[in-house]
């Protein structure tokens, strides 16, 4: 019988325990709501975007029905790129 592939949402736990380790920065308050209202956000840190993608998830993120300021975007926008921008070798 094959093996489910599927990963396991996350549970409240662990989601707190991610949010805790994001670096405490302006915008990251927004960020953890924002993201955190659709999906894990293991989903968010473990990606490392430069800022031009940043800005297209976002926009896709508002395409899929996120609903923000374009202060909190851009909030969004600045945080997510200083801190999860394109991983370093």
């Amino acid at each position: 019988m094959p093996v489910a592939t599927h990963t396991q949402p996350a549970t409240p736990a662990s989601e707190d325990a991610i949010a805790a380790a994001m670096p405490a920065d302006t915008g990251k308050d927004i960020t953890v709501q924002a993201c955190a209202g659709c999906h894990s956000l293991a989903r968010v840190v473990r990606q490392h975007q430069t800022r031009a993608q940043w800005q297209d998830t976002l926009k896709s993120m508002q395409d899929n029905g996120l609903e923000a300021t374009p202060a909190e975007l851009a909030s969004m926008l600045d945080y997510l790129s200083k801190h999860y921008g394109p991983a370093k070798p």
